[in-house]
């Protein structure tokens, strides 16, 4: 899939749905959650729901606090889920 923007709409129900390719590129799980971003500069991101079930409450601080960075538009924007884990792994100690 060609990196850039992808035009979504909403149905009339107001649900929005990805296409396929952004599913599979992002190894998305069908029907999945999403946290919407919307950020100070007006953009509005989508950062994929994870399995919560299995993480520490570590973890779930560290998530909340680069969320609010995102909301904010700040920190680093990752590749996929395993880059921003391991991101977030090298800078715990912060």
């Amino acid at each position: 899939m060609e990196r850039g923007a992808v035009t979504v709409r909403a149905g009339k129900s107001g649900e929005v749905v990805l296409p396929d390719e952004i599913h599979q590129e992002l190894g998305i799980r069908q029907e999945g959650g999403f946290y919407l971003v919307l950020r100070e500069d007006g953009v509005i991101e989508l950062v994929p729901e994870v399995d919560t079930d299995q993480r520490s409450d570590e973890w779930h601080e560290r998530q909340r606090r680069g969320l609010a960075e995102i909301a904010a538009g700040e920190g680093t924007v990752h590749k996929d889920a395993a880059a921003m884990e391991a991101h977030l792994d090298r800078i715990a100690g912060d």
